[in-house]
C-alpha cells in the first residue's frame, strides 16, 4: 500500500472509531438518566399530635395563686377587723388567719378549679394542633399528587429512551463489526487494533508527511509511524490512554491534534444527540411516524460505512480483506 492508500485508510478508521467512543458515551448518558426516572420521591406524612394535659401542675398553679390571692384577702380583712382591739393582735392575727384561709383556700381551688383550667388549657392546645396537624395533611396531599404526576410523566420519559438505548446497542453492534471489518483488512499491526489514540496519531503523522510508511522503510530511511508513535511515547510527549486523554482533552491539542479535533467533534455531536432525545422523551404527544433520535443517526453511520467502502474499494484497499 501506498502512503495516500494508508491515509485514507487511517481517516477512515478514525472516523469509526470516532463513532464507537461517541456511542459508547452516549450510551453510558442515556442510562444514567434512564436509570434517574420514575423514582418515588419519599414524603413523610404528618404525624397527629395529642396533647396530654398535666393536671398536676395546674393545680398546683392554680392552688398555689389562688392561695396567696385567699391568704392576702383575708389577712387584710382580718386586720382591718381586730386593728381597733390591739395593733399586734390584728397583725399577727390576721396573718394566721390569712394564712388558714389561703391554705385551705388554695386546697379547695386547686382540687376544684384546677382540672378545670387544665381541661380548657388542654382543649385549646388541642384544637391548636389539629389545626397544624390538618394544615400539614393537605400539604402532604398535594406533594403526593404532585410526584404522581411526576412519577407518571417521567416513567413515559423513561420508557422513550430505553427505546432509544435499544436501537443505540444495535447501533453499537453494527459499528463494531464495522471496525472489525476494517482491522481484519490486515493494515495494522494487530497490537494497534481497537486504539483509537494509536489511530489518530499514526493519522497525523502520515497528515503531516513526518511519514509515508507504518514500518520502517529500509529503502527510504523512513523511521515509520509505529516507531514515531512508541518514540514519544516513552518521551511522554503524548498520552496514549484514552481514559487520560478524556480527562486531559485541552493539554493535548498541540501534540495530538488529530485525536483532540476527534474527541471535540464526537462529544459536540454526541451532546446534541443526548439533548435532542431527552427533549423528545419530555414530549406528551409523539408523532409515532416520526424518526427517533437515534434512527436518524443510525441511517447516517449506515451511509458513512456504505461512503468508506466505496472510497477504500476506489483505492484497492478493500482488496486486502
Amino acid at each position: 500500500m501506498n502512503a495516500e492508500q494508508i491515509e485514507m485508510y487511517l481517516q477512515i478508521l478514525l472516523n469509526v472509531q470516532k463513532e464507537q467512543y461517541l456511542q459508547k458515551q452516549l450510551m453510558n448518558r442515556l442510562i444514567k438518566e434512564r436509570d434517574s426516572l420514575g423514582k418515588k420521591r419519599r414524603i413523610i406524612p404528618p404525624e397527629q399530635r395529642t396533647v396530654k394535659g398535666d393536671y398536676k401542675d395546674t393545680m398546683l398553679g392554680v392552688g398555689a395563686i389562688g392561695g396567696i390571692i385567699i391568704a392576702i384577702i383575708v389577712a387584710i380583712i382580718s386586720m382591718i377587723g381586730l386593728w381597733n382591739r390591739n395593733m399586734l393582735i390584728a397583725v399577727v392575727g390576721g396573718c394566721i388567719i390569712g394564712l388558714a384561709a389561703g391554705i385551705v383556700g388554695g386546697l379547695v381551688l386547686g382540687l376544684f378549679v384546677g382540672p378545670i383550667v387544665s381541661a380548657v388549657s388542654q382543649s385549646k392546645e388541642q384544637k391548636f394542633a389539629d389545626e397544624q396537624y390538618y394544615n400539614a395533611l393537605r400539604l402532604y396531599d398535594q406533594q403526593v399528587e404532585q410526584d404522581n404526576r411526576r412519577m407518571s410523566f417521567e416513567l413515559q420519559a423513561k420508557q422513550k429512551i430505553s427505546s432509544e438505548i435499544n436501537l443505540l446497542f444495535q447501533q453499537i453492534q453494527k459499528t463494531n463489526m464495522y471496525e472489525n471489518r476494517l482491522t481484519n483488512l490486515g493494515v495494522l499491526d494487530p497490537v494497534y487494533f481497537h486504539d483509537i489514540v494509536a489511530t489518530a496519531s499514526f493519522y497525523q503523522y502520515f497528515k503531516s508527511k513526518r511519514t509515508f510508511s507504518l514500518g520502517f522503510n529500509p529503502a527510504t530511511g523512513d523511521q515509520g509511524a509505529y516507531n514515531i508513535y512508541e518514540q514519544e511515547k516513552r518521551m511522554n510527549i503524548i498520552i496514549d490512554k484514552l481514559d487520560v486523554v478524556i480527562k486531559k482533552l485541552d493539554q493535548i491539542q498541540r501534540n495530538q491534534a488529530a485525536l483532540w479535533a476527534c474527541l471535540n467533534e464526537a462529544n459536540r455531536k454526541m451532546n446534541t444527540i443526548n439533548n435532542n432525545i431527552l427533549k423528545a422523551s419530555k414530549e406528551i404527544n409523539t408523532n409515532i411516524n416520526r424518526q427517533t433520535e437515534i434512527q436518524q443517526y443510525s441511517n447516517e453511520c449506515t451511509q458513512a460505512q456504505l461512503d468508506y467502502t466505496n472510497t477504500l474499494l476506489n483505492l484497492n484497499v478493500m482488496r486486502y480483506y
